[in-house]
């Protein structure tokens, strides 16, 4: 026999869209600051706006960048300076910040 034999599904992504995201950073001497570079991997997004969003441990905007895709992998650099530190446990507090990745048509909305 031949043909489609197992449950089959139809996936239908938009025309741009993000492939990866991944977030690298290097603390200062006295750990006060972090130099951040994002690393986007993408599709069909040369020319389209991107948003990147970095949220502290309570939820407050502590960096936002907005730009224009020149190229479809693109690293985004900042600096973040008064960083809260992930501690091991016994160490004091486990903070963890959230990053935000938007690519943005051009009347704002979120492509992915």
């Amino acid at each position: 026999t031949r043909g489609i034999w197992e449950e089959t599904y139809l996936d239908i992504r938009n025309e741009v869209q993000l492939q990866d995201v991944w977030v690298d950073y290097t603390l200062s001497d006295d750990l006060k600051e972090a130099d951040i570079v994002v690393k986007v991997q993408s599709v069909n997004s040369k020319g389209k706006t991107y948003n990147w969003l970095l949220k502290s441990p309570d939820g407050k905007t502590v960096l936002e960048k907005k730009g224009v895709f020149s190229k479809q992998d693109e690293n985004i650099s900042s600096n973040l300076k008064g960083i809260e530190l992930w501690w091991p446990n016994g160490y004091g507090k486990q903070n963890l910040y959230q990053s935000i990745f938007q690519i943005l048509a051009e009347n704002g909305t979120v492509i992915d």
